[in-house]
């Protein structure tokens, strides 16, 4: 007979709201949640330091367990019930100090800055844009920052920002009855930089790559609340454009996040490259952030133009 494995998990986290010591600790089913003693600085918001413990018990016919995807799991829920902000730390198996999550470092977002050579020309032909397109292209480029963002700690998420930053432009510009995948894929087709196309010389496979990419990270993180595959953090780390691996016998190609991530910053760029030349910005940019982000409402009492209102001078309710 096989030895029971039991393996006793404690994770370290940080909440940006702290336990009341009344409590001591709160019981979530299997799972306690309790404050460790740490040192805070009265100067700014404090972060309360604390453990989440439980035991990973397998059953007989049990081949492996992943405790730290299940602890995250449990802090989401913490972090929805108690309205705080969770960040996780480190974990611990049996005493042994162990981390199998890590966030990647994606050296791409580092160091100095590199612009385009032509980057004055391409700012100058994004005001060519019509107001459609170029209210779409900065919701592309918010999308894009997000991804940016979130793809160290959140790949799924990332991921499917990355996404949303193509589609804000392909469901606008690939015109006709196709559908929202169809046009994802012909946008980057038709915007990819001739230097990738001469790089991606397996079209087919690129195809391939974006519709898992689409199909299963996108659609299944929407629909089905999935997460990528494991299979592309390991690309990434393994500087690969994809990584394989097998799901119920079936080879898949994850599809590394970092390539990626290159096709839809250089697809966004080459779309502009391939406008028309524009010259105007002030004018546009200002009516684009005043007709997202100006309130009209009735003065309470009379004001000048150009004077700085506060809540008492309107009529608001």
């Amino acid at each position: 007979m096989s030895k029971e494995i039991v393996l006793d998990v404690v994770v370290r986290f940080s909440s940006s709201k702290g336990i009341n010591p009344s409590i001591g600790k709160i019981q979530l089913g299997s799972y306690e949640i309790r404050s460790i003693p740490s040192i805070q600085d009265s100067m700014t918001t404090p972060n309360e330091e604390m453990l989440l413990e439980f035991v990973d018990k397998w059953s007989e016919n049990q081949r492996a367990s992943n405790p730290e995807k299940e602890a995250l799991y449990v802090l989401a829920f913490f972090s929805l019930l108690g309205r705080a902000k969770v960040n996780f730390n480190s974990t611990r198996v049996n005493n042994i100090n162990v981390t199998f999550r890590s966030s990647h470092s994606y050296k791409q977002f580092s160091g100095d800055i590199e612009l385009p050579q032509d980057f004055q020309d391409i700012y100058n032909r994004l005001f060519s844009l019509d107001e459609t397109l170029f209210v779409q292209f900065f919701r592309s480029c918010s999308a894009y920052q997000n991804a940016v963002s979130l793809l160290p700690d959140n790949p799924t998420l990332g991921c499917f920002m990355l996404v949303v930053a193509i589609e804000c432009l392909s469901n606008v510009v690939i015109k006709g009855k196709n559908g929202h995948f169809s046009k994802f894929r012909s946008f980057i087709i038709e915007y990819l930089p001739s230097k990738i196309k001469s790089e991606e010389t397996d079209m087919k496979l690129f195809v391939e790559l974006l519709k898992q990419i689409y199909s299963s990270y996108r659609s299944g993180f929407t629909h089905g609340g999935s997460s990528i595959s494991v299979g592309s953090l390991v690309a990434d780390k393994a500087r690969l454009k994809y990584a394989k691996h097998f799901i119920n016998e079936k080879e898949i190609k994850a599809p590394s996040l970092t390539w990626f991530e290159n096709i839809v910053r250089e697809v966004l760029i080459e779309f502009l490259r391939k406008s028309a030349q524009g010259v105007e910005d002030r004018r546009r940019l200002a009516g684009l952030a005043i007709s997202e982000n100006v309130l009209f409402v009735k003065l309470a009492k009379p004001k000048r133009a150009g004077e700085v209102v506060f809540q008492g001078d309107v009529d608001i309710q």
